[in-house]
């Protein structure tokens, strides 16, 4: 499996999760719901994390092969070609990293948008004369 495999399928995911609660209607979303959606994506931000620490190991031992084979074994090409490996794998960490921290957003401001629509008429009033004497 290559970065890109791991990168394409958590990004895959997220998509997926965004979508799903996007299909849904504010009456057919519940917090438990959401909360489980949040605890799901953070999972899989960490097997991610995993994922792609193993596919880095393995693809650095690809090149290292590939280099000794070729006698650059001691060159900086080897070198190049490694940190360039560690470079990808920190760029893909933060895509992923800002993708997850994005639906959490959307996930809370569903979550928000939840509880103000299932709040009584009451609190609605107290809401909004707050909001009005806080301006």
């Amino acid at each position: 499996m290559d970065t890109f495999t791991v990168v394409a399928g958590f990004l895959r995911f997220v998509g997926e999760v965004l979508a799903d609660l996007a299909a849904k209607t504010l009456a057919e979303i519940d917090i438990d719901l959401l909360s489980l959606k949040r605890t799901t994506l953070a999972e899989k931000l960490d097997d991610f994390t995993g994922d792609l620490s193993t596919t880095v190991k393995q693809e650095k031992g690809r090149v290292e092969q590939d280099m000794i084979s070729r006698g650059l074994g001691n060159t900086t090409i080897r070198l190049g070609k490694l940190a360039s490996i560690d470079e990808q794998a920190a760029t893909d960490t933060e895509r992923a990293t800002r993708e997850y921290n994005r639906a959490i957003k959307e996930i809370a401001l569903l979550e928000r948008k939840v509880r103000e629509q299932n709040d009584t008429g009451f609190k609605k009033i107290v809401r909004y004369f707050r909001r009005l004497f806080e301006a």
